[in-house]
């Protein structure tokens, strides 16, 4: 049989709120020790590692978007301010990067879920490419 440990913790009203969520959402759970002992079977630290990475990941593209940000809007304040052009959310430049920029992600959902078509051997890509021929490579 294992031996049970008795601990003394202290929780927040935070923890409270959580562990009895808890209680009420997992009929097996009926108090606060089995809350906890929930929470720690159900803990897994590859999950937490993976989080971890993926939050450092989207730190560093965040930080590298707004230094691209940052340099572009200077570019635009050195060079676009004389010609007369407007910078920012409601200027014909931004809208038209904007509508590119949707464009392209709205195109790339489009093939990312879009049903694969199976094409018979005949129209693979093989009986549509001509031979290779070094000459023509060559002639460029």
């Amino acid at each position: 049989m294992v031996k049970a440990i008795e601990k003394h913790i202290t929780f927040y009203e935070a923890h409270d709120e959580v562990l009895k969520h808890i209680m009420e959402t997992q009929p097996t759970v009926k108090n606060y020790s089995e809350a906890i002992r929930f929470l720690c079977m159900n803990y897994d630290p590859e999950i937490e590692k993976n989080n971890n990475m993926t939050n450092a990941k989207l730190n560093a593209m965040g930080k590298e978007i707004s230094i691209l940000t940052e340099m572009v809007s200077e570019f635009a304040d050195l060079h676009l301010k004389d010609t007369g052009i407007l910078i920012g959310t409601n200027s014909t430049v931004y809208q038209e990067a904007k509508e590119r920029v949707e464009g392209k992600i709205k195109a790339n959902q489009t093939k990312k879920y879009s049903p694969k078509i199976k094409k018979s051997i005949n129209e693979s890509v093989h009986a549509r490419v001509d031979p290779f021929d070094p000459t023509k490579f060559l002639k460029r």
